[in-house]
């Protein structure tokens, strides 16, 4: 459990310290005046220090509490989605040289391609006719058994 430490800095306001883990930590000091510093240290590197006004803070603030965007944790999109949908990465071996459509990946598997990794570059939504090469990842979505059968087809 993550703990946050909080020290009086008299003339200045407060501090607030949270041990992000073994070697790092985050520094909040909050000004008399409102502004706010940030400081982010990890051992063996220079410190990152973010400065910003009172009103730029709040405004950060209500991003990180979720007043303007409320993700949903994805153990409840795993929970959806148990048992119905799975999206794994597979990396290619034996399909390469062919496209999507010459494999006949959706009818013969079930499952769809999604998106292809391909060194730094992403292919989203790949068409019919892209070719898949020797070492790309194809990201694909389909049930367990769907999976399988893309990855017998690739793999």
């Amino acid at each position: 459990m993550e703990e946050i430490f909080e020290a009086e800095l008299p003339g200045v306001g407060k501090k607030y310290t949270l041990k992000l883990g073994e070697e790092s930590t985050l520094d909040i000091v909050v000004h008399e005046d409102g502004r706010r510093e940030i400081y982010y240290e990890e051992a063996g590197k220079e410190p990152v220090i973010i400065t910003l006004s009172d009103e730029l803070a709040r405004k950060v603030g209500l991003i990180l509490a979720g007043a303007y965007f409320k993700p949903t944790p994805v153990e409840a999109l795993s929970s959806a989605l148990a048992g119905r949908v799975k999206i794994e990465w597979i990396r290619v071996g034996k399909g390469a040289g062919r496209t999507i459509g010459e494999l006949d990946i959706r009818r013969r598997t079930g499952a769809s391609v999604i998106a292809i990794v391909r060194g730094e570059e992403t292919i989203p939504n790949p068409s019919a006719d892209t070719e898949i090469k020797v070492g790309d990842v194809l990201i694909a979505a389909g049930k367990l058994e769907e999976i399988q059968k893309l990855k017998e087809l690739v793999g």
